[in-house]
């Protein structure tokens, strides 16, 4: 059962990241089907700690309003309820290992991007492609580290 469910898992983001990348923006119902399948796998798991869960919500998310009320544009909503949503199924500190994961793999694209001359400083990127890859990769990192590799 945990396979299939960390396998839907899988299938949103990957959706959601495909979505970005074509159309740049993330339609909401996605963000919310993960974040229902999240915290469903979550308590199956576990159980919830609606304390971890709201400090999770705000974590990122609140870092990326601020930004964008410092400089408009610099996240789009997607984006922001999309790390929103990771938090709560995620929790604060695995939402910010996401994001820096995030941010790291979205350098080094814009960097080799910037190199080979396929994009300027004055350039933007979707930035759900690497939140989703970051998601995933801490999804991944959770299980293998909670003993659940044996998803059974």
């Amino acid at each position: 059962m945990k396979c299939i469910q960390i396998f839907l898992l899988t299938i949103i983001l990957l959706k959601i990241a495909w979505e970005d990348a074509r159309t740049r923006h993330i339609r909401g119902r996605w963000i919310l089907l993960y974040g229902v399948l999240g915290i469903w796998n979550e308590w199956m798991e576990k159980g919830i700690d609606l304390g971890e869960s709201v400090a999770g919500f705000l974590s990122v998310s609140s870092v990326l309003v601020l930004v964008n009320l410092l400089r408009p544009g610099s996240f789009g909503g997607g984006d922001i309820k999309l790390t929103a949503v990771a938090g709560t199924v995620l929790g604060w500190e695995r939402n910010f290992a996401a994001f820096a994961m995030a941010m790291w793999l979205s350098g080094i694209f814009c960097a080799v991007m910037l190199a080979t001359r396929r994009m300027t400083r004055k350039s933007t990127i979707p930035l759900g492609p690497f939140l989703c890859a970051g998601i995933l990769g801490e999804t991944m990192s959770g299980l293998l580290t909670s003993g659940a590799s044996t998803m059974g």
